[in-house]
């Protein structure tokens, strides 16, 4: 697979972990994987131990490593899915519906954007495409609920692969009554290095009793 956009920088840092993973998931030893891709089984541990190489190798790595069932790009072994989802909570937490005047350039145009909850209980839950769409969720969601924020979110993030699951409370009001704490989960799928799938779980029970 090729770089979506022609790399701008001679070398760039791997994800090394990720990379092992996918190697490990084809069932090669780092030996196999360096006759599979025509480099030295060195290049394979300097990748998996996030050396840096050159745009081609890493192109190179990828084609290797994408399977009929599963494509692997360039850019995904190079991206911080997490520095990216850290990015978009803190751009949330401090400029709410206007997060994406901080953060937009980390989606990906054909982004979705889901919220649990019945839409005809919640008017912000459903789906949203684009971030037109996830635009027009932060409008719905701030026209109704306003965030006190007695201090700033304390989210824990987890990387499985290129998703990264984001896990916060959170504190709303409705007409200035303040509610109890939510427990938030975002589950944000990458490729490519940007956002194409965001999940919005929440305690839809708890977030009934505030609407």
């Amino acid at each position: 697979m090729s770089w979506l956009i022609p790399p701008t920088r001679r070398s760039y840092p791997c994800r090394g972990d990720y990379l092992r993973i996918l190697r490990e998931k084809r069932g090669w030893t780092q030996e196999q994987f360096a006759d599979v891709v025509g480099y030295s089984p060195r290049l394979i541990r300097k990748a998996e131990g996030s050396a840096s190489l050159n745009p081609e190798t890493i192109e190179d790595i990828a084609d290797a490593l994408s399977t009929s069932g599963e494509a692997v790009f360039p850019e995904d072994l190079v991206s911080d899915p997490v520095a990216a989802a850290r990015l978009i909570v803190q751009s949330y937490d401090l400029h709410e519906h206007a997060m994406l005047n901080y953060c937009g350039h980390v989606f990906a145009e054909d982004f979705v954007y889901w919220c649990a909850g019945e839409e005809t209980g919640f008017p912000f839950a459903g789906t949203f495409q684009g971030i037109t769409g996830f635009q027009d969720w932060l409008d719905r969601f701030f026209s109704v609920i306003t965030r006190p924020r007695p201090e700033p979110l304390a989210p824990t993030f987890a990387l499985a692969e290129n998703e990264v699951i984001a896990r916060y409370q959170e504190v709303t009001a409705l007409g200035g009554e303040i509610g109890p704490p939510v427990w938030i989960v975002n589950i944000t799928k990458f490729q490519r290095g940007k956002v194409i799938r965001m999940e919005n779980y929440f305690d839809t029970q708890t977030g009934q009793k505030v609407l």
